[in-house]
Formats: C-alpha cells, sequence, structure tokens
C-alpha cells in the first residue's frame, strides 16, 4: 500500500463518527498541507490527492440523491457524467483550490458555485424559437460587420449555443465581461494598498499583481514575527507556499511563482534559526494564521 493510500485510510479511521464540518474540515485540510508541503508543484500533487480521496471514497461511498441527508455529507451533482448525489465532506476539503477551505455549508457551497466566472446555462429553447435563430444571427451579425475568421466565428457559434441565450443577450454580456477585464489590468500600485484591504476587497481580487504583492508582504511578516515577536525557535514559522497560503487565501499556484522571486532569503531566514517544513507543525493544533496577522506587521 502507498504512502498517500495508507493516509487516507488513516484520515477515514480519524473522521469515523465525526459529523461536524468543522471538526471534518480541520482533519482534511491538515492532510491536504500535508501533501501541498511534501509535493513541490501542482503536477506531482495528483496522484497523491486520487489516492487520497480514493481511500475517503472506499470508506464513504456517495450516496443516493433521494435518500435522507446523511450526517458529514453534502449534496453535489460535481463531476462529468455525474448525476446528484451526496460526498462526504472531506471530499469537498481535500483539494489543492485553498479558496474552499474557507467555504462552509450548503449555502456557502451554493454561493462558492453561483460566483464562478461562467455564464449561466439556460434551459434549451423551444424547437420554433431555435429555428428562428438563423435569422436572428444575420440580422446581428450584419449589422455588426465583425469579419471574424473563420476559426473565430466557429468558436462564437460554438460559445452562442453552449450558452443558451438570445445572441443578442450573449454579445452584450461578452463585450460587458470583455471591458471589465480590460478596465481591470489597469495598472494598480498595490504598495500604497492597505494589507486588510488588499486581503478583502473583493473588487481587487483578480488584478495582475495583487498575490505576488500579498506574498511579499507575508514573507515580511512572517521574519518580522521570527526576529522581533517569537520569544523562542518552537515558536517560529518557516516560511512556506502552504504557510503563505493559510495567510493570504491564495491559490498554491500563484503563490509558488511569487515565492520564486525569495527563495535565497528564505534559505538564509531558515538557516539562521534551523526551520524546516515540519517547523509549522504547532502542539495544539495551532495554525499560522492563528499567530500572524499580515494587516498588523
Amino acid at each position: 500500500m502507498g504512502k498517500w493510500n495508507a493516509k487516507g485510510l488513516e484520515l477515514a479511521q480519524k473522521l469515523e463518527g465525526v459529523t461536524d464540518e468543522k471538526a471534518i474540515k480541520k482533519l482534511a485540510t491538515e492532510t491536504m498541507q500535508e501533501i501541498i508541503d511534501a509535493c513541490p508543484g501542482e503536477g506531482s500533487i495528483k496522484r497523491p490527492r486520487a489516492a487520497l480521496r480514493k481511500a475517503i471514497e472506499s470508506v464513504y461511498p456517495s450516496l443516493n440523491a433521494e435518500d435522507n441527508y446523511p450526517q458529514g455529507y453534502y449534496r453535489t451533482s460535481e463531476g462529468k457524467g455525474k448525476g446528484e448525489r451526496y460526498e462526504h465532506l472531506a471530499l469537498w476539503y481535500l483539494t489543492t483550490n485553498i479558496d474552499r477551505w474557507s467555504v462552509e455549508g450548503d449555502e456557502g457551497r451554493q454561493q462558492y458555485w453561483g460566483n464562478l466566472p461562467t455564464l449561466e446555462k439556460t434551459e434549451p429553447k423551444p424547437q420554433q424559437t431555435k429555428q428562428q435563430k438563423p435569422k436572428q444571427k444575420e440580422t446581428v451579425m450584419s449589422q455588426l460587420n465583425l469579419d471574424l475568421d473563420t476559426e473565430t466565428q466557429q468558436a462564437l457559434d460554438f460559445a452562442l449555443k453552449q450558452s443558451g441565450l438570445e445572441e443578442k443577450e450573449f454579445i452584450s454580456r461578452a463585450i460587458a465581461y470583455y471591458a471589465k477585464s480590460i478596465a481591470n489590468r489597469h495598472e494598480v500600485d498595490f504598495a500604497t494598498i492597505p494589507t486588510e484591504k488588499l486581503l478583502n476587497d473583493s473588487s481587487l481580487a483578480k488584478l495582475p499583481g495583487r498575490a505576488e504583492e500579498l506574498t511579499r508582504r507575508a514573507v515580511r511578516a512572517i521574519s518580522i514575527y521570527n526576529d522581533d515577536i517569537a520569544p523562542e525557535n518552537s515558536e517560529r514559522w518557516a516560511i512556506t507556499q502552504s504557510a503563505i497560503a493559510r495567510l493570504t487565501g491564495g491559490r498554491a499556484k500563484s503563490i509558488q511563482k511569487a515565492l520564486e522571486d525569495y527563495q535565497g532569503m528564505i534559505a538564509d531566514h531558515h538557516a539562521k534559526y534551523e526551520l524546516n517544513n515540519y517547523s509549522n507543525r504547532k502542539s495544539g493544533g495551532r495554525t499560522i494564521e492563528d499567530t500572524i496577522n499580515i494587516a498588523e506587521l
């Protein structure tokens, strides 16, 4: 049995009889953090994560959506070709998408899916309406005179069909989305933005450069805490990808890239205090976000 299969079965054993979502979340995210710390990149994480999920699914299989809502499970239709069903809550948190770690409860999950930047897919139009679409398309396209190349036209036709929207509404949404995208790319001096706003202002969430700036501030905050505040070495924290993710809520891939500029400094800092990945496993289950507030340092 592989290391991560065994780790998955160990997690399954710890989950036995546990139905409180916060408790399940703590056990699952701690195990995922071990994988993130042990694996250098997203590519190497895939197999351990799959082994972990498979072990959980073998002990806590999905249940029919028509059954009564089981404790410790959540309702989902995720996955291509999979229908509505109940899955164990641990599977929600066994992901490198750290944004999901902060999403709790059915209402929170519904809001999470609803906030994803995808066009809503409406119910198919009646056959009569579909037959009228070509005429409407000719009118709109002739008015816009887009002069698209063949590949782009095919992509547009496919996207329009998948969206289920009337062509005029589809084009209006596409223009609005692209306009917002361009506006969001306007250069922002992140150095002038307070950390609290940078962390919590949703209008800044997808701007290029935000992840790099938050990573820089998190690295600085951990260094200050270790140098000036921690009373002894057992209280100090290693500067790792997962530690930065917990402090900033950023995505693992963005943080990994941003940390490339600080590898020399981090290596020197760790050598100074003899820190490594295991330094962040504190007694009593303490986490770095309970100790360090980057907005205050």
